[in-house]
């Protein structure tokens, strides 16, 4: 879909990027990653025109991009920066309508288009959508972003280091939302980040750049286990098998995990603990709300519920959409072996252990 061929980007006393071919298909998310300098954000500018080229050529669907008009190129092509850059004087709504209104959309269908961006994004348009952007987080703000990029329905979207300037927690957040959400949208993405676990855990492919020159291309996991050259090793780190783990569904891994419900007599549960050591204890709606070992059987108590060691489902639990490597780093926190695996509201659906993690 999106296709450079001997690319060259050339500033006064620097060539930024050097003669780049590369091809990036249809519904692909492909990361563009490396170190500062390498040319990564000129890339994704010369794509939409916001600079020009210096010499090779670009085509969309196998048309170059000089035979479209500035403005219709860039109708095509979703654009979400690291600065978000909403409007301040504008509502969310009218920040995420601001292309759609161009294009002459109905005022109807815009509204809709926004309410549905906004429910995509886990934002509740009732309480959002008449907000400004000063009343936002950071997080909510890149959200609004990435929705307003999206508005008019894009084919392609140029996403420059979206979630460089959030903490550690709301980007990993956001990253898991929007892989979710490219798996529903199958958008053409080109993505510039230079953080290796980041295009790890997003991309299907991804391309390494160095000094303005393409160094590799390829999926994540040859990237990892054959690496080309020094520099692409050194790069990705000594941790590989834990970055690998970013790239491994959690639910892939999950097995059956012993329960019983709070109101279940305590005495009942010793032959299970007897066998599994441990078992989750559920409230009546199926709900996680901690465990029992050998140690509660020696509490007295007369029920699960009351024996149990109690747990913060939000703490301690891994969602249906985490990662392998997400279910690893709740364990380490909180100094458990096995960790429950929930869906949004708690119920629990099975459990990943930490020798199933060690054999992956």
């Amino acid at each position: 879909m999106i296709s450079l061929n001997q690319v060259t980007k050339e500033f006064p006393g620097k060539i930024a990027v050097n003669e780049l071919t590369f091809e990036v298909e249809r519904g692909e998310f492909c990361v563009i990653i490396g170190p500062s300098g390498c040319g990564k954000s000129t890339t994704l500018r010369m794509i939409n025109r916001l600079i020009p080229v210096s010499a090779g050529s670009i085509t969309l669907d196998g048309v170059d991009i000089y035979n479209y008009r500035p403005e219709e190129l860039r109708r095509q092509i979703g654009y979400a920066i690291q600065s978000v850059g909403l409007f301040p004087h504008m509502t969310v709504a009218r920040n995420i309508g601001i292309v759609p209104q161009l294009m002459n959309w109905d005022m109807s269908k815009i509204r809709r288009r926004t309410d549905e961006l906004l429910d995509l994004l886990n934002l509740d348009p009732g309480v959002y959508r008449d907000q400004y952007p000063r009343q936002l987080s950071g997080g909510e703000a890149q959200r609004v972003g990435v929705a307003r990029a999206l508005a008019a329905d894009p084919a392609i979207l140029l996403m420059d280091e979206p979630f460089g300037a959030i903490d550690p927690i709301t980007r990993e957040s956001l990253q898991t939302e929007f892989a979710r959400i490219q798996k529903e949208l199958k958008k053409t993405i080109v993505f510039v980040t230079h953080d290796i676990d980041e295009a790890i855990r997003i991309a299907t492919r991804i391309l390494v750049l160095k000094d303005g020159k393409l160094v590799q291309h390829d999926t994540p996991e040859n990237i990892m286990t054959a690496p080309a050259g020094r520099f692409v090793t050194e790069f990705i780190g000594t941790d590989r098998a834990l970055k690998r783990l970013s790239r491994l569904p959690a639910v892939n891994y999950m097995k059956e995990a012993p329960n019983v419900r709070e109101s279940d007599p305590l005495q009942s549960a010793a032959g299970l603990i007897a066998e599994h050591r441990y078992l989750w204890v559920l409230a009546h709606d199926g709900k996680v709300l901690g465990w029992l070992d050998e140690n509660s059987l020696k509490s007295g108590e007369q029920t699960a519920g009351l024996a149990m060691t109690s747990l913060d489902f939000r703490m301690s639990a891994v969602v249906t959409d985490s990662t392998l490597k997400e279910a690893l780093s709740r364990m380490v926190q909180q100094g458990i072996r096995s960790a429950p695996v929930v869906d949004m509201k708690g119920v629990l659906l099975g459990e990943i252990r930490m020798g199933d993690i060690l054999e992956a």
